[in-house]
């Protein structure tokens, strides 16, 4: 089936399904790491932060039918699913990041973009083809922009709700995300 069709196959490959575009992120500014936060990595951060999942697609002639198994089909069991809707222009949701959740994001309906950041790059992600899902690994910050009227984002989370879990300030984040450093508890 093609694109226009009432569901196509995902073909990440295809420019027109999916657009990614690196981009560096902004210097590192100074801010108080808050005790409990987890020590920062030590591993240097590569095109691993994220990945594009294709989801089984099975298209006939009544429609599509796709489907997700957790720890099949997404790399963690799925304790949590949440969906964002009904967005006003201009709308933008995210705005943090996770200490340990992992997030599989899918575009059920429409058309929005993902910003991820590393704490190193930032990468713009145009999410549009519902047989296609969006893993975002924990320490990776998160803007959604660009809803296009009608979209839906359907989000499966390996944990449960927990605001302890939630990075909402963006210079701690940033500062967490440095290389070595002990920075738990630390005033920088």
């Amino acid at each position: 089936m093609e694109r226009g069709s009432t569901c196509f196959p995902s073909e990440l490959a295809n420019a027109g399904a999916m657009e990614l575009r690196m981009m560096k992120s902004s210097s590192k500014s100074s801010a108080t790491i808050p005790r409990g936060f987890p020590s920062p990595r030590t591993v240097k951060p590569t095109a691993r932060t994220f990945s594009l999942i294709p989801l089984p697609s099975i298209p006939d002639e009544r429609g599509c039918l796709s489907f997700v198994e957790g720890g099949r089909h997404v790399p963690f069991d799925i304790r949590r699913i949440y969906y964002i809707y009904g967005l006003s222009a201009g709308a933008a949701r995210g705005g943090h990041a996770h200490l340990e959740c992992e997030r599989v994001l899918i575009p059920v309906s429409g058309e929005f973009v993902v910003w991820l950041d590393d704490g190193y790059q930032r990468n713009r992600v145009v999410l549009n083809d519902p047989a296609v899902g969006l893993h975002v690994p924990p320490m990776v910050w998160l803007d959604l922009t660009d809803f296009q009227p009608g979209s839906v984002c359907l989000a499966l989370a390996s944990e449960l709700y927990s605001e302890a879990d939630y990075i909402r300030d963006y210079r701690v984040f940033q500062q967490a995300t440095l290389v070595g450093a002990d920075l738990v508890g630390a005033e920088l």
